[in-house]
Protein backbone atom coordinates (compact mmCIF):
# COMPACT_ATOMS: atom_id res chain seq x y z
CA UNK A 1 0.00 0.00 0.00
CA UNK A 2 1.42 3.10 -0.94
CA UNK A 3 1.43 6.25 1.50
CA UNK A 4 -0.28 9.29 -0.20
CA UNK A 5 2.00 12.25 -0.83
CA UNK A 6 0.81 14.45 2.24
CA UNK A 7 2.10 12.21 4.77
CA UNK A 8 5.19 11.62 3.48
CA UNK A 9 5.90 15.56 3.56
CA UNK A 10 5.23 15.54 7.60
CA UNK A 11 6.50 12.20 8.12
CA UNK A 12 9.99 12.02 6.72
CA UNK A 13 12.67 9.50 7.30
CA UNK A 14 15.84 10.73 7.43
CA UNK A 15 18.59 7.94 5.86
CA UNK A 16 22.25 8.49 7.30
CA UNK A 17 24.73 9.06 4.54
CA UNK A 18 26.56 6.18 3.75
CA UNK A 19 30.44 6.07 3.69
CA UNK A 20 31.71 5.06 0.89
CA UNK A 21 35.64 4.52 1.01
CA UNK A 22 37.10 2.27 -1.77
CA UNK A 23 40.92 1.91 -0.56
CA UNK A 24 43.42 1.97 -3.21
CA UNK A 25 46.27 -0.16 -2.82
CA UNK A 26 49.97 1.09 -4.43
CA UNK A 27 52.52 -1.03 -5.11
CA UNK A 28 55.60 0.58 -5.85
CA UNK A 29 57.08 -2.79 -7.27
CA UNK A 30 54.58 -3.98 -9.02
CA UNK A 31 54.57 -0.50 -10.93
CA UNK A 32 58.62 -0.57 -11.32
CA UNK A 33 58.39 -4.13 -12.90
CA UNK A 34 55.61 -3.05 -14.87
CA UNK A 35 57.48 -0.54 -16.27
CA UNK A 36 60.62 -2.23 -16.69
CA UNK A 37 59.01 -5.01 -18.93
CA UNK A 38 57.58 -2.66 -20.70
CA UNK A 39 61.12 -1.42 -21.72
CA UNK A 40 62.84 -4.71 -21.91
CA UNK A 41 59.58 -5.29 -24.75
CA UNK A 42 59.93 -1.86 -26.41
CA UNK A 43 64.22 -3.19 -26.01
CA UNK A 44 63.65 -6.53 -27.86
CA UNK A 45 61.00 -5.52 -30.55
CA UNK A 46 58.34 -6.34 -29.26
CA UNK A 47 56.18 -3.26 -28.49
CA UNK A 48 53.56 -2.94 -31.14
CA UNK A 49 53.09 0.54 -30.98
CA UNK A 50 56.25 1.50 -32.50
CA UNK A 51 57.00 1.36 -36.14
CA UNK A 52 59.64 -1.14 -37.98
CA UNK A 53 61.70 1.00 -38.36
CA UNK A 54 61.87 1.56 -34.11
CA UNK A 55 61.57 -2.16 -33.45
CA UNK A 56 64.99 -2.32 -35.15
CA UNK A 57 66.62 0.49 -34.07
CA UNK A 58 65.79 -0.59 -30.56
CA UNK A 59 66.81 -4.32 -31.51
CA UNK A 60 70.45 -3.12 -32.56
CA UNK A 61 70.84 -0.63 -29.53
CA UNK A 62 70.43 -3.58 -27.27
CA UNK A 63 72.38 -5.68 -28.94
CA UNK A 64 75.04 -2.98 -28.77
CA UNK A 65 74.71 -2.73 -25.15
CA UNK A 66 75.14 -6.55 -24.25
CA UNK A 67 78.04 -6.89 -26.10
CA UNK A 68 79.52 -3.61 -24.78
CA UNK A 69 78.52 -4.41 -21.00
CA UNK A 70 80.15 -7.81 -21.55
CA UNK A 71 83.14 -6.97 -22.68
CA UNK A 72 83.14 -4.09 -19.90
CA UNK A 73 82.91 -6.19 -17.04
CA UNK A 74 85.93 -8.69 -18.44
CA UNK A 75 88.18 -5.36 -18.93
CA UNK A 76 87.13 -4.32 -14.74
CA UNK A 77 87.72 -8.55 -13.99
CA UNK A 78 91.11 -7.78 -15.69
CA UNK A 79 92.18 -4.39 -15.00
CA UNK A 80 91.68 -5.76 -10.91
CA UNK A 81 93.78 -8.83 -11.11
CA UNK A 82 96.42 -7.15 -12.74
CA UNK A 83 96.14 -4.57 -9.86
CA UNK A 84 96.37 -6.50 -7.40
CA UNK A 85 99.70 -9.01 -9.08
CA UNK A 86 101.04 -5.51 -9.41
CA UNK A 87 100.95 -4.75 -5.37
CA UNK A 88 102.12 -8.11 -4.16
CA UNK A 89 105.02 -8.06 -6.65
CA UNK A 90 105.92 -4.39 -5.18
CA UNK A 91 105.52 -6.02 -1.79
CA UNK A 92 107.50 -9.07 -2.64
CA UNK A 93 110.34 -7.03 -3.93
CA UNK A 94 110.32 -4.47 -0.78
CA UNK A 95 110.50 -7.30 1.71
CA UNK A 96 113.54 -9.67 -0.51
CA UNK A 97 115.62 -5.67 -0.54
CA UNK A 98 114.79 -5.35 3.10
CA UNK A 99 115.63 -8.57 4.42
CA UNK A 100 118.72 -9.03 2.39
CA UNK A 101 120.26 -5.31 3.37
CA UNK A 102 118.85 -5.80 6.78
CA UNK A 103 121.94 -5.95 8.93
CA UNK A 104 123.32 -2.24 6.73
CA UNK A 105 119.80 -1.40 7.85
CA UNK A 106 120.26 -1.61 10.83
CA UNK A 107 124.14 -0.62 11.82
CA UNK A 108 122.86 2.74 9.75
CA UNK A 109 120.08 2.89 12.12
CA UNK A 110 122.11 2.38 15.34
CA UNK A 111 125.30 5.14 14.48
Amino acid sequence: MKIPFFRTRFVKVIEPNRFEFKPRYYDPAKDELAQRVAEIKRENGLDESLTPEENRSLQMRAKFQQKVGASRSSHTNMSGSFRILLILSLILVLSYFLFTNLDRILAGLLR
